[in-house]
């Protein structure tokens, strides 16, 4: 039932992709590179790579990912 995922980088920066796209099989979420952990110079922790889409939508250091559903009410509580 998620319709979308917020990608949150380490400076604040943020992607919104919905799940449809992300479910894509070109679509991936890289922390290793040659068999070790992903360098900071390359996005580390974790980065998205989208390859059919702009670089800017590649984000980098992702520290944070938020997955929602915008149909559903807000937290009445």
């Amino acid at each position: 039932g998620v319709h979308y995922c917020r990608s949150i980088a380490a400076d604040r920066h943020y992607v919104d992709e919905s799940m449809d796209t992300l479910m894509k099989p070109q679509v991936m979420l890289v922390w290793m590179m040659n068999d070790k952990p992903l360098p900071p110079k390359n996005g580390a922790p974790i980065r998205l790579v989208i390859p059919f889409r702009y670089g800017n939508r590649s984000i980098k250091a992702i520290n944070e990912m938020v997955f929602a559903t915008p149909a559903l009410p807000p937290w009445a509580g």
